[in-house]
């Protein structure tokens, strides 16, 4: 027997081993959509079979992909949250701390406010207080300490190395005055002492490279752009409808500023888990989603808020999803959208991310206009910025569209083309809309079996 485990999900798929003869008959029990098939050592085919049960889009998640929040209901686990923020946890990395201390600028600049304020504070305290220390010590040595030489009248006169410095307060006030050349003029180094000399050159060398350091940081810390990007605005949901003829996947985008993102534009990924035709489990797969690559329309201008469209054709990773996949409850995919562009006011580089997951994403809906035209200026009213309508759309995939083009022709008494009842009619009596979700079971069936075969370096999806 052969097995495929995806650890991701803790769900097993099994496949007949090379040495059995009724291959067929085994995999008549597995509805497989992944198959890849090899010649064993004894001339028998090994096949290799990623059942539906860990296909991509209908796998049904395990309790590790599901968390159950306050209302009861259960939230998938996203990688990409709505804000942008990651859901990725690093652990059991290989001498983190030696890492992180070896690009000290950046790690200082990641952190957050409290721990750099705590840092920038303790730093210099803790150098006064080193110097101050040293600073008491020469003292000591010399006999700086003594009150017999605060006497005027000592002969001959004690010329000590700091001049009024008699206890560790006023060593670590004068480490203070160094170090920040405060310079009150009342304590002061003489020519007596030429390890005081050398003293005060290596305090002055390290606490300009301390200050380097950690104003350098506090400067970049306030000057990056990561907070620009909670201005660009993603819509809440994703649609996927007919435009210009074509199926596309579609989501909105806004910037919230007047000042303008630079060279803006955008990246779409559909992240999921795959089993190539070895048997490999890849828990995050990225497939890229054109949204205007080749013709330059991935770059926008974010003036007023735009539609970003990707049509879903042959080289789509959505190819093969209908509307019936993206319903089900076991599907198994997110979309990560990318928004990337200079800051117009400091030049630097932003970046915006969101994602969709498949309850997040609408079939036969399309955005509500929100931009109209005054008298003297366009008006933008941001609150129809997540507001959509419903619109007639195929439940098919594209895939099954191009394989049964007579769909896009057939009336709505059409057996294949009856999809306004699939789309479901309020109207309609419970018995007509049991009758038209048993056609539409019927026709996916027959859309999974005369499905195309697998490229190389292709998925097939649904």
């Amino acid at each position: 027997m052969v097995t495929i485990k995806d650890s991701s999900s803790s769900m097993r798929c099994e496949g007949p081993d090379h040495s059995n003869s009724s291959v067929n008959q085994s995999m008549s029990n597995l509805p497989a959509i992944v198959t890849a098939t090899t010649t064993g050592s004894n001339g028998a085919d090994l096949v290799v079979a990623a059942s539906r049960c860990s296909s991509n889009w209908n796998k049904r998640p395990s309790k590790s992909d599901v968390v159950i929040n306050g209302s009861g209901k259960k939230k998938r686990t996203r990688m990409v949250e709505k804000d942008g923020y990651t859901n990725v946890t690093r652990s059991n990395i290989r001498h983190r701390g030696h890492r992180f201390l070896a690009d000290i600028f950046t790690t200082m600049v990641d952190l957050q406010w409290r721990y750099n304020i705590a840092i920038f504070a303790l730093t210099f305290i803790t150098t006064w207080l080193l110097f101050g220390f040293l600073w008491w010590l020469i003292a000591l040595a010399r006999q700086d300490l003594n009150p017999l030489w605060a006497d005027p009248d000592v002969d001959p006169p004690h010329i000590p190395c700091v001049h009024n410095m008699h206890t560790f307060t006023g060593a670590f006030l004068y480490s203070i005055e160094t170090q920040t050349t405060i310079g009150y003029g009342f304590r002061s180094i003489s020519e007596e002492c030429p390890e005081a000399v050398f003293l005060l050159l290596i305090q002055s060398i390290i606490s300009a490279a301390i200050e380097g350091i950690l104003l350098g940081s506090v400067f970049a810390k306030v000057s990056r752009s990561k907070k620009r990007a909670q201005t660009l605005i993603f819509s809440r949901n994703a649609c996927i409808a007919q435009r210009d003829g074509e199926l596309c996947f579609m989501f909105r985008v806004g910037d919230i500023r007047r000042s303008h993102i630079v060279e803006a534009h955008m990246r779409c990924y559909l992240v999921r888990p795959r089993i190539t035709p070895e048997g490999e489990v890849i828990p995050l797969c990225y497939h890229d989603m054109n949204v205007g690559y080749d013709n330059g329309m991935d770059r926008i201008m974010l003036i007023s808020p735009i539609i970003v469209t990707h049509v879903i054709d042959k080289r789509s990773p959505l190819y093969n999803l209908s509307r019936q996949d993206l319903e089900e409850e076991g599907a198994e995919f997110e979309i990560v959208v990318v928004l990337e562009g200079g800051v117009e006011s400091t030049g630097t580089t932003t970046q915006a991310r969101s994602s969709y997951l498949p309850d997040e994403i609408l079939w036969g809906h399309r955005y509500k206009s929100m931009v109209t035209k005054k008298p003297g200026q366009y008006f933008a009213n941001y609150s129809l910025f997540d507001a959509v309508y419903e619109v007639d759309t195929l439940p098919y995939s594209r895939a099954y569209i191009h394989l049964h083009p007579e769909v896009l022709n057939a009336t709505s008494d059409d057996e294949a083309g009856g999809w306004k009842k699939l789309n479901g009619d309020a109207n309609g009596d419970r018995k007509a809309r049991r009758m038209w979700k048993h056609l539409y079971k019927k026709v996916r069936k027959q859309q999974r079996e005369e499905a195309p075969p697998i490229a190389k370096g292709e998925h097939v999806i649904g």
